[in-house]
């Protein structure tokens, strides 16, 4: 079963339920209206009883038989739907269980690609920031580091070779507290050179 059935099929086991509530609610008021109805049809009778009217006693009756027949449909109905009602909550709790437990699978595949994700993201902002500061060290040592000061900000050019982004698989605390994340090689100086001089 996919997320998306599960909760198609919490919405209508939800609703299910509100229905059964719904007619739960309905049966109890014509129980307790039939109750009283049928106390006060019995009122009806003895008097009826008392004065003698043959018409008005077979009416009683009658209308009592009709109460009485209704009264216990609502009961029975009530007794129907209290299991009812149980197996539907037992049933949306299940669901909404394995709605989460789906979810959850869901999500840990969610996080390793955006683990992935971010990490490579890391990486790509690693080599950028060696390269740029490849690029610094070049104009350094032509004499020419105001261009790169101007193009980063001072600011940015003092923390720059400093920064530290981890990464997340494989993180090691020791060596990221104690490694440098720039490391700007002399391959990487001559590659970054060679970019520049061609016009890349």
């Amino acid at each position: 079963m996919s997320y998306q059935e599960t909760v198609k099929r919490i919405s209508e086991l939800s609703k299910e339920i509100e229905e059964v509530k719904q007619k739960k609610a309905e049966a109890t008021i014509r129980a307790r209206d039939g109750e009283a109805f049928l106390n006060n049809l019995a009122e009806e009778f003895k008097k009826s009883v008392l004065e003698g009217g043959e018409t008005g006693i077979k009416k009683i009756e009658s209308e009592t038989m009709k109460v009485t027949t209704n009264l216990k449909r609502d009961r029975a109905l009530l007794e129907a739907l209290d299991p009812e009602l149980v197996r539907l909550q037992a049933e949306l709790d299940g669901m909404i269980r394995e709605r989460d437990r789906i979810f959850s699978e869901l999500a840990k595949k969610w996080i390793n690609k955006a683990i992935k994700d971010y990490d490579q993201s890391v990486e790509s902002l690693r080599l950028a920031t060696n390269r740029l500061t490849a690029c610094a060290g070049l104009l350094r040592e032509a004499g020419a580091l105001p261009f790169y000061l101007e193009a980063v900000g001072e600011t940015v050019a003092s923390i720059l070779p400093s920064i530290k982004i981890p990464k997340i698989q494989n993180f090691d605390i020791g060596a990221y507290r104690e490694g440098r994340f720039v490391y700007v090689s002399e391959q990487l100086k001559e590659t970054v050179k060679r970019e520049i001089t061609e016009g890349k």
